[in-house]
């Protein structure tokens, strides 16, 4: 996150889960940043009951975590394209 740009810990939740379980590894370094902003995108605009239980409940699911997963695997089909 930028200076002077706050991110929402439910936004920052999902963009670390991506990147400290692995499925990052295949995006080139150079692309991680542009990565995180198209991806934290897509989950408001395709998955956004993801960050609302984030809000509401405060942990991550094991329904929510499922959740999570197919969004990236769904979301990495289109990145870079």
């Amino acid at each position: 996150q930028g200076q002077y740009a706050p991110v929402p810990v439910e936004t920052q939740i999902v963009a670390i889960y991506a990147a400290v379980n692995g499925h990052l590894d295949d995006i080139p370094v150079e692309k991680i940043g542009d990565f995180e902003e198209a991806f934290v995108q897509y989950i408001h605009g395709s998955a956004p009951d993801i960050i609302k239980t984030l809000e509401t409940d405060k942990a991550l699911s094991a329904e929510a975590e499922q959740k999570l997963l197919s969004a990236i695997e769904e979301f990495k089909k289109s990145f870079g394209d």
